[in-house]
């Protein structure tokens, strides 16, 4: 019965002495049960850059995201009282990557209300601060542009006025960096396009986003334009925040529901890097294997997880690793993706139809874990955790959906059986 349950498919054999063979098999339809889980808290403050934009994706459903964050004083803004204020902008360079396609999307800049400090000890990706509704600043993002072009964004002429006022003054505001930080709030990039249809990532250093004031000081009879530059001082002073659109998704149901089985998802299980969403794996009879051959060594078992075909392209690319996790459901999977136990986690090589994109999978060496789950015999009810790799997880919006069905993603495994 086990032997047709696990439907070895190849069988060899090879004598060792008169007296020994072996006997080896290739199983490929083990049961596995798939689904979708939403990780609750993943901290999207102190990454190397900022996700802005909207983007859906038609299996899964639309999501926005905001970026939030600060300036710093520096080395101090002084000026005379016969130097004149020209303005305040903002430089950023956004075209290091795009994720999607589309319209170009109008950007409006707001400044945050609330005090910048998290209810726990980190922003994560569902945050929110408030700001005053009335914008600073706008600028236009395009889909595609040269990765060297910056954008300039003129900010309020009110705000870089009370800036340059109390700098003549002397104001205490421009004392300590602190102080700075607590007067100007800081910034949120939010689009305010319905239609837009691709997220950008903004990389987040004192390179590439700069809050600079221009103004002048009279020499002689000439006239010298400044500049002075607010640094971003550190990248713990961003965060972003992702919104849900719709309320009736599939997205929205599975972080209402915390998991779904891919069989109430159209037989599709989903990743998702800044929304954390994982695919789980159980594979709730694999202790038949000691059941069916007794004595035996596992030689290698590979997962090959294959993807919807028609799921991604040019501008919705994959990543070319995915990673594996190996728990009990007595681990934090939130904990996890942050820091790892030693030995549960293995990098899974993409291997792409670059021409048709129809035979597009990622394939892992899962054999040391599936000795250890036969051995526990699953008692701490172990699983297989798929999620985007440490430092994608949380700075982009890369999205994979799985092809969960029986002959799609499965677990291929090499066994040898000692006859005496």
């Amino acid at each position: 019965m086990f032997l047709a349950l696990l439907s070895c498919e190849e069988k060899g054999e090879i004598a060792i002495d008169d007296q020994s063979v072996f006997d080896f098999f290739f199983v490929d339809t083990v049961r596995l049960d798939i689904s979708t889980i939403h990780v609750d808290s993943i901290i999207t403050q102190g990454t190397p850059s900022l996700l802005l934009g909207a983007y859906e994706n038609e299996l899964l459903g639309s999501i926005t995201t905001r970026s939030f964050f600060q300036f710093s004083l520096g080395t101090g803004l002084e000026v005379d009282s016969e130097d004149t204020f020209d303005s305040l902008g903002l430089i950023i360079y956004p075209y290091t990557s795009t994720y999607g396609t589309g319209a170009d999307q109008r950007i409006e800049i707001y400044r945050i209300e609330d005090d910048y400090e998290p209810e726990e000890d980190f922003f994560y990706q569902f945050d929110h601060l408030d700001f005053n509704p009335t914008p600073v600043g706008s600028f236009i993002l395009e889909a595609e542009e040269d990765e060297d072009d910056s954008v300039f964004v003129r900010l309020s002429q009110s705000l870089g006025e009370e800036i340059f006022q109390m700098a003549l003054d002397g104001d205490d505001v421009l004392d300590s960096d602190f102080d700075f930080r607590e007067y100007l709030g800081g910034f949120v990039m939010v689009t305010v396009d319905e239609n837009a249809e691709f997220i950008n990532t903004i990389p987040f250093d004192e390179t590439n986003v700069k809050l600079n004031m221009y103004y002048r000081i009279p020499i002689d009879d000439d006239i010298d334009e400044q500049i002075y530059t607010f640094p971003i001082g550190a990248v713990n002073n961003q965060f972003t925040e992702v919104q849900i659109e719709e309320t009736n998704s599939v997205l929205n149901q599975i972080i209402n529901q915390g998991e779904l089985e891919s069989s109430e998802t159209g037989g599709i299980s989903f990743i998702q890097g800044s929304t954390s969403l994982v695919t789980k794996i159980s594979i709730p009879n694999i202790e038949n294997i000691e059941a069916a051959f007794e004595t035996f060594t596992i030689n290698n078992a590979t997962l090959e997880v294959r993807l919807i075909d028609g799921s991604f392209d040019k501008d919705t690319p994959l990543p070319s690793q995915l990673s594996l996790y190996y728990l009990s459901k007595f681990e934090n999977i939130d904990q996890v993706l942050v820091t790892p136990p030693e030995g549960r986690l293995v990098n899974g090589e993409l291997f792409l139809d670059d021409e048709l994109g129809l035979d597009t999978f990622y394939e892992f060496n899962v054999g040391a874990f599936l000795e250890d789950m036969i051995q526990t015999k699953t008692l701490d009810d172990e699983s297989l955790y798929l999620a985007l790799p440490l430092g994608l997880a949380s700075s982009n919006i890369q999205t994979l959906a799985i092809d969960a069905s029986r002959f799609e993603t499965k677990l291929k495994i090499y066994i040898s059986k000692y006859n005496d």
